[in-house]
C-alpha cells in the first residue's frame, strides 16, 4: 500500500511537471504575479497612455493550467479609465484567451461611462505549434453597457474573422528583442444605443512571442494606421 501510494505521489509530481513544461512556451508564461506593460502612441509617435497587465489566480486543470490577467488602462494624463480581467488557459501547449482582448483602447475608454458586462464570449485560440499562413480560429462577444442606476444604455457585438498567421519575425521594442509570429485579425464590432448601430471595423497586426503574449500591435482602420503599441516592460 505504501509502494503504491509513493507511486502515485511520484505520478502526480510527474504529471504536474510535464504540464508545466508544455506552458513554458505557451504564448503567455504561466508565472504568478508576472506583470507586462504596453505603451501606446500615435502616428506621430505621441504617447497615447499606456496599459498594464499582471498574471495571477493560476490552477491546474486538466492537462495545462488557467489563470486570470488583470488590465488596467490609462490615458496620456496617466489617469485611469479601466480595468478588465481576462481568462487564460493553457491545455497540451496550446493557448487561449478570451475574446474581450481584441477589444480595442480607444473602443474600450469609450465604455467607460458605463458599466460593460460581458453576456457571452467565445476564447481565441493560439495553438502550440505556430505554422505560417494558418489559419486560426474565430470567435464572437456579446455584450451590453449599462448606466450608473442600472439601465441598460446598450448592447455592444464582437466579431473576428480571417485570423491568420502572416509570418514570424524578430523584432526589437523598449522591453528587447524577441522572436515573434506576426498575426492578422479582422475586427466587426457593432454598439447599439437607442436603437442606433454604431459600427466600428479594424484590422489589429498583432506580434505574438512565445512566453511574452503581445510585444507590438498596430490598430488600421480602412488600410490606415490608427494607433500603435509596444512592450515596454516585461518581468517573469
Amino acid at each position: 500500500m505504501k509502494h503504491t501510494t509513493m507511486l502515485l505521489l511520484c505520478f502526480c509530481v510527474v504529471h504536474f511537471i510535464t504540464q508545466a513544461q508544455q506552458c513554458e512556451n505557451s504564448i503567455y508564461n504561466f508565472k504568478e504575479g508576472a506583470t507586462w506593460q504596453l505603451s501606446h502612441f500615435d502616428t506621430k509617435d505621441k504617447p497615447q497612455g499606456y496599459t498594464t497587465f499582471t498574471l495571477s489566480n493560476i490552477s491546474a486543470v486538466d492537462s495545462g493550467f488557467k489563470a486570470q490577467l488583470h488590465k488596467t488602462s490609462f490615458n496620456d494624463k496617466n489617469k485611469e479609465f479601466g480595468v478588465a480581467d481576462f481568462n487564460l488557459q493553457c491545455t497540451n501547449g496550446d493557448f487561449t484567451i478570451d475574446m474581450q482582448s481584441v477589444i480595442s483602447e480607444k473602443q474600450f475608454e469609450s465604455y467607460r461611462k458605463s458599466d460593460f458586462k460581458i453576456l457571452k464570449q467565445d476564447a481565441l485560440l493560439f495553438p502550440k505549434v505556430m505554422e505560417i499562413r494558418a489559419k486560426l480560429p474565430n470567435g464572437q462577444l456579446n455584450g451590453e453597457l449599462d448606466t450608473d442606476d442600472g439601465t441598460k444604455a446598450g448592447k455592444v457585438f464582437y466579431e473576428t474573422t480571417e485570423r491568420s498567421v502572416l509570418k514570424k519575425e524578430s523584432i526589437t521594442v523598449p522591453a528587447g528583442t524577441f522572436e515573434c509570429y506576426k498575426i492578422s485579425t479582422k475586427v466587426h464590432s457593432v454598439t447599439t444605443i437607442a436603437g442606433v448601430k454604431l459600427n466600428y471595423d479594424y484590422v489589429l497586426i498583432e506580434w505574438y512571442a512565445y512566453g511574452a503574449g503581445v510585444v507590438r500591435s498596430e490598430t488600421y482602420k480602412k488600410d490606415k494606421l490608427e494607433i500603435y503599441s509596444v512592450l515596454t516592460k516585461f518581468s517573469k
